[in-house]
């Protein structure tokens, strides 16, 4: 009893010292926790933006890794609209830190910021250079989503620029990459909005509005709602839609009060202004709100605006007085800030009232100095257009040169490779044009017994080594004068018609290392180099390899390759030599099969009940077939004869002798079945242990 008092005792001193040690440790943390934050108020100086203020926080205390990066690029973003000069500064902090940890993408992130800060303060050509070298980035680094937002980036440089046809270019690339970030795709939309409004094309901006006022409805983005509303009212309005306008209107101003987004409602009221008759008095309580907001907010050009509008407003309803001292309010602040457009209306104003009052030498003064104005205005907006034009045309011819530079640098590498690779092929064909005749000499010497055997193998190589002599001549020759030829022209020739040049001599390079593989492989057969290793291993799993890269080419070439090889068929034969044979055959295949067609590769269990099951492995295709002369000849050294593929592909003729030897050395044979126009079978039979 004693002892189960004592074990009591002890267990609960335990659960005592242990709910002490979590107290302590909970009082530690939060004491941690405490003096973090208190350390991260002490770092920064309140803005008054709660969400601000919480990011710099953040910032203070954070770890240096790519999520301090994203953090300061968000401050910046926070203080774009009211404090570029210090959005400026975080950005580089964000660009500072990506160099110090390496990382990438950190760096095309702050390009795409401060490019708008640059193209905001008129550095538009920094602000280009920085958005294509983070496109170039972007491409590099094959990320989709920095790819698209690229090119959005743009389109955004280019149409704030007033290049509407590239700013269009540029969304069109954009809407390749939509699909890997689908919240990019109303961006996209947007942007085109804009531009198509822009360019008064007003039906295909119109549609396109809807699209992006309903996405953004459904994602409930209440200020992007306001401010597309505004917009498509505008676009309505052109259109002579005066219901629809006035609907969209009224829906921005209301979402203007619901956000406070003070800027937004002075431009819708100035804008409703001009969708009532100028007399109605709505068109006072606008004009007068929007005024007010206008001081708030310091925006003089709006607040020229409102008081011109109240001018007319009370030109119509007669209170000259007013009227002439609204338009004495917007002549101030267009003399302060040469607002040109804005002061001829009020002139204008002016000189109504004075008409209005009899006062015909003041009216004709008035009218006299808003011509001049209207003059000088037109004057700034035609040298605006010829700076704008001047710009765009240096532009473009910059673009011109640079893809014409890398056009040069192109096709003076494909000219290296070219020459390099044809000298590689003339040393390859010496040295087994030395190694044929050398083998013959062996064979000679060995079967010297054979006379009769020998002298028709002989005369059979002979013949063959004339073919192969031939055929590795021939085309050295041919590429050597094309080169020849290419040298002699390159400064008269432009440049598609080199590029075109180039890639039929790589098609000739093509078939022409295909043939030197093919014949190094039959070389290796009979020098015996090729040793015979059967083992056994699971077919499909050894053949995956192969089927997927010949599947890559079959699809650019637009032929079906179809694998119906069972996961479970097992076989015992020499992997490599067979991978060589399939390999072969599907490549052939693929070479004769035109665009549409099909190649299936299949196997099939022929000798189940036995000890050793039997599979026959066939490659069936839908291509140009052959006759029965043709497929006489396809085994024969001395009758070698090479067709051209769907695709004008060289061939080698070597291929199908390589696959019969190699089979025979598994005591098999390939077996063809061809009918020309329809289509060709190759199948040959190995052996496989019983599953």
């Amino acid at each position: 009893m004693t002892t189960k008092i004592l074990t009591t005792f002890l267990i609960a001193a335990l659960f005592l010292a242990a709910s002490c040690n979590s107290n302590h440790k909970n009082e530690k943390q939060s004491a941690e926790n405490a003096a973090t934050t208190n350390l991260a108020d002490s770092l920064i100086q309140s803005t008054g933006d709660i969400e601000l203020d919480s990011l710099l926080r953040v910032a203070a205390v954070a770890k240096k890794d790519s999520n301090l990066v994203f953090t300061y690029l968000d401050i910046g973003d926070a203080y774009i609209k009211n404090d570029s000069k210090t959005a400026a500064k975080y950005y580089f902090k964000a660009k500072e830190l990506s160099k110090e940890i390496n990382y990438k993408r950190g760096y095309i992130l702050f390009a795409y910021h401060y490019a708008k800060i640059l193209n905001e303060e008129g550095k538009s050509d920094s602000s280009l250079l920085l958005n294509k070298e983070a496109l170039a980035m972007s491409i590099k680094s094959g990320n989709p989503v920095d790819i698209g937002r690229s090119y959005v980036h743009l389109g955004r440089y280019f149409w704030f620029n007033n290049m509407y046809d590239s700013a269009i270019v540029y969304l069109n690339n954009a809407k390749k990459y939509s699909a890997y970030n689908p919240a990019n795709a109303t961006n996209i939309k947007w942007l085109t909005f804009l531009v198509y409004n822009d360019l008064k094309r007003y039906d295909e901006a119109r549609q396109i509005g809807e699209e992006v006022l309903s996405s953004r409805r459904e994602a409930n983005d209440l200020e992007n709602v306001g401010i597309t509303a505004f917009n498509l009212g505008i676009t309505y309005r052109e259109l002579g839609n005066k219901d629809r306008s006035l609907q969209l209107l009224e829906e921005a101003l209301e979402i203007s009060d619901k956000t406070h987004y003070n800027s937004l409602r002075m431009s819708t009221l100035i804008t409703l202004t001009n969708a009532y008759e100028l007399d109605d008095p709505k068109v006072k309580v606008y004009a007068e709100e929007a005024l007010a907001l206008a001081k708030k907010i310091n925006s003089p050009v709006n607040e020229a605006n409102a008081w011109s509008v109240l001018s007319t407003y009370h030109l119509l309803n007669k209170d000259f007085q007013k009227s002439l001292a609204c338009a004495d309010s917007s002549l101030v602040i267009c003399n302060q800030k040469n607002f040109l457009t804005e002061k001829a209306k009020a002139l204008n104003d002016k000189a109504y009232v004075f008409l209005a009052l009899g006062k015909m030498k003041e009216a004709y003064t008035a009218l006299n100095e808003s011509d001049d104005v209207e003059n000088k205005r037109v004057g700034d907006e035609t040298q605006e257009r010829i700076v704008l034009a001047e710009k765009k045309y240096e532009t473009e011819k910059k673009n011109l040169e640079i893809e014409n530079q890398k056009h040069i640098i192109k096709s003076q590498n494909l000219q290296r490779g070219l020459l390099v690779g044809s000298v590689a092929v003339l040393i390859v064909f010496l040295f087994l044009l030395w190694y044929m005749l050398r083998l013959r000499n062996r064979h000679n010497r060995t079967l010297s017994e054979s006379n009769d055997i020998l002298a028709e193998m002989n005369a059979t190589k002979d013949k063959f080594f004339t073919i192969i002599s031939h055929d590795l001549k021939n085309p050295a020759v041919a590429q050597r004068d094309a080169l020849q030829i290419l040298i002699d022209n390159f400064q008269t020739w432009d440049v598609n018609t080199i590029t075109d040049y180039f890639e039929e001599l790589l098609k000739s390079s093509e078939g022409h290392v295909e043939f030197i593989l093919h014949l190094l492989e039959w070389a290796k057969v009979q020098t015996e180099r090729m040793t015979y290793n059967p083992e056994q291993f699971y077919l499909s799993a050894r053949l995956r390899p192969d089927i997927a890269l010949i599947r890559n080419n079959a699809a650019a070439k637009g032929v079906e390759l179809i694998d119906n090889i069972p996961d479970d068929v097992l076989v015992t034969a020499d992997s490599n030599m067979i991978s060589t044979v399939v390999r072969n055959l599907l490549t052939n295949a693929v070479k004769f099969t035109p665009k549409g067609g099909t190649v299936t590769l299949t196997c099939r269990c022929v000798a189940r009940n036995t000890p050793t099951a039997q599979y026959t492995i066939s490659v069936t295709d839908t291509g140009i077939g052959m006759n029965e002369e043709q497929i006489k000849n396809l085994f024969k050294l001395d009758n070698r004869h090479s067709r051209l593929g769907t695709a004008d592909e060289q061939g080698s003729g070597l291929g199908l002798i390589v696959c019969k030897e190699l089979l025979e050395k598994h005591g098999s044979e390939l077996h063809i079945e061809s009918t020309e126009g329809k289509g060709s079978r190759f199948e040959f039979t190995i052996s496989a242990f019983a599953t």
